[in-house]
């Protein structure tokens, strides 16, 4: 564009378009590495270097001079590089990458416990974060462990239960042998994060973190990391996670071995409405400690773990669910997985059924009890809701389940080798225990959703729908969305133990 202006065949008005030419040359090239970051910017700029000479001078300079002023400008070029070079520090004066055409410019926050009503994140297109990763993921800012009877919160108290207890010591004991999975090495992950328009006192990272290096962190038995004091993460901060992010195939998953440790049965836990509370009853409640204060008032029932034997939990449970608003939501789920042969197709069918029969939508109206009223007279929702449900019944039908909140993938840069994260990406999504395998995330949020539309991951681990017939591509498709076996073997290659804190947890 900018040639055809430059040189556009007009007697009246040439200096004009010549004018216009130059501004679209350097609009347009700078808007395309500000959006989209190539990489190599010396080299990229001694070219911007040359079509400006080109631009300048061509135009007016015989076809003689023209080839000694192009080879003139291209000399004082390449003796510029290493000067460049000099100053090219690894922090850049200017953070063009942060540079947003759309968006407030503001630091962006997140409360990421559900609240399920109109959903008022910032939906501008506002990058929060670079991520550089060898494949796609869920970036998970916090686990939500428990359920209080109208939603999905971190309960913050892992460590004091039995469950917390043991885990603590196996930590202190990584060399002994641990019969809950085997560690396999392909899937221990190191990503590095870069903040951009995000504020959180939250590391971002994805699976179990277990190492951070670049700030001061550690990561917490319940899977969530929380900097020390009144930190927060701001824009230009970078770090490296270390992570175990499992990537199992739809085989392995089949194949687990059937039924659970006793321990695990903290993760069906589901806590009971008191008689005559609801969410549009004085039952929001914002800040954590109160969140925390008003659970501890409430029936809590441990669902018997599927294909377990019985245990000290789980009397009762079924009884007291079926008394309370969620009866139908139990009714609904034991048909569903009636004819489920394994746990993984039990987790499919319950995640496929919500996907197809319910609508994508953020403006949902505040019910009494959410979930039930997304279930039964809405049958419309956003991440909270889908992820909410799900994880919820999977606990109804004794399967380890939580809820995970976070980003989606967002879109990758070949160029930059860097996945683009923004505020669409902001999402919500299910994490389910599988023995010999760990915590493996699933989705059932419609691919309609924003923070799907906008990755170029749709299928991230077992997150997506079945795609039997799809392959890996370098957009993300993983391993378990292709029906085959060509992913690592659970507990294959051998390898060291993983704190047993941080995985189960």
């Amino acid at each position: 564009l900018g040639a055809a202006l430059a040189f556009w065949p007009a007697r009246r008005g040439r200096s004009v378009l010549r004018v216009c030419g130059l501004v679209a040359l350097l609009f347009l090239y700078g808007a395309a590495v500000a959006e989209q970051d190539p990489g190599g910017s010396l080299l990229r700029g001694l070219g911007l270097l040359l079509l400006v000479g080109a631009w300048l001078w061509l135009p007016r300079l015989p076809q003689r001079e023209a080839g000694l002023a192009a080879a003139v400008v291209a000399g004082v070029g390449v003796l510029s590089l290493p000067v460049a070079a000099a100053v090219d520090g690894d922090r850049a004066w200017w953070d063009y990458r942060a540079w947003e055409l759309f968006g407030r410019g503001e630091a962006i926050t997140y409360n990421w416990t559900h609240q399920y009503g109109p959903l008022d994140w910032s939906r501008d297109g506002t990058t929060l974060l670079n991520v550089r990763s060898n494949r796609p993921h869920y970036w998970k800012a916090e686990t939500l462990d428990g359920f209080d009877g109208l939603r999905w919160y971190r309960t913050g108290d892992l460590d004091r239960t039995r469950y917390g207890a043991e885990l603590a010591w196996r930590a202190m004991n990584p060399g002994r042998r641990w019969d809950y999975f085997e560690y396999n090495p392909k899937w221990d992950e190191r990503v590095r994060f870069t903040i951009r328009s995000l504020s959180t006192e939250l590391v971002v990272g994805t699976g179990v973190t277990l190492d951070i290096d670049g700030i001061r962190a550690t990561p917490s038995a319940d899977g969530t990391t929380r900097l020390p004091g009144n930190e927060r993460l701001e824009q230009g901060d970078s770090y490296t996670v270390r992570a175990y992010a499992p990537n199992p195939t739809k085989a392995q998953m089949r194949n687990a071995p059937r039924g659970y440790k006793d321990d695990l049965v903290t993760y069906t836990a589901i806590q009971l409405p008191n008689p005559g509370e609801s969410a549009t009853e004085g039952g929001l409640v914002e800040s954590e400690l109160a969140r925390r204060r008003a659970a501890l008032g409430r029936e809590t029932v441990y669902v018997p773990l599927r294909d377990s034997g019985p245990g000290e939990f789980g009397s009762g449970a079924v009884d007291a669910i079926l008394e309370s608003p969620y009866a139908r939501m139990y009714g609904l789920t034991q048909r569903l997985i009636e004819d489920a042969p394994t746990t993984y197709d039990a987790v499919k069918t319950v995640e496929q059924h919500l996907q197809q029969s319910y609508a994508y939508s953020e403006r949902v109206p505040t019910r009494p009890f959410p979930l039930m009223g997304f279930l039964y007279e809405d049958k419309r929702g956003y991440c909270q809701q889908f992820s909410g449900a799900m994880a919820l019944m999977l606990r109804m039908a004794g399967i380890p389940a939580r809820v995970a909140a976070g980003f989606a993938p967002g879109s990758y840069n070949k160029d930059s080798r860097e996945y683009r994260v923004r505020d669409l990406d902001a999402h919500s999504w299910v994490e389910v225990w599988f023995t010999g395998i760990g915590w493996v995330p699933f989705d059932p949020t419609p691919a309609r959703s924003p923070a799907q539309s906008q990755s170029s991951a749709l299928a991230t681990s077992a997150a997506a729908a079945d795609a039997g017939e799809v392959r890996q591509s370098r957009g993300g498709v993983a391993a378990s969305e292709r029906g085959t076996d060509t992913g690592a073997s659970v507990g294959s290659d051998g390898g060291g133990m993983l704190p047993p804190a941080l995985l189960l947890a």
